[in-house]
């Protein structure tokens, strides 16, 4: 065996491993909002959890996101303006969002939270 196989081999086990772990814990892979337009559909029957790795951040699930059924998490800062015009979309009802994101740094984003209809 050369150390390129042993490599590859050994990442799919370590990735293996991270993904039975998750599924143990309940966690799904995480889905993360880049720049660009995002349909998600986020889950009414699992709550949204603490970010123990990254404390005022919230874990949401997603069940569906751009055409892709498949159970995802997504986390969002407590304190940014995503997080409080998402719960304003689910407290209507709206469970099938589209998100927007301009810009790719902390200080530079924003974001445009609509009903996907």
């Amino acid at each position: 065996m050369d150390m390129e196989t042993y490599a590859e081999e050994e990442l799919e086990r370590l990735e293996k491993e991270r993904k039975e772990a998750m599924e143990q814990k309940g966690f799904a892979p995480f889905y993360k909002i880049t720049e660009g337009t995002h349909d998600l559909e986020f889950s009414k029957d699992v709550l949204p959890r603490q970010n123990l790795t990254y404390p005022g951040r919230v874990i949401f699930r997603i069940v569906w996101a751009n055409g892709e059924a498949g159970d995802k998490d997504v986390s969002i800062s407590r304190s940014g303006p995503l997080y409080k015009e998402i719960l304003s979309q689910l407290k209507q009802g709206h469970y099938r969002l589209r998100i927007q994101r301009i810009g790719t740094g902390i200080k530079d984003s924003r974001y445009s939270v609509k009903p996907l209809q």
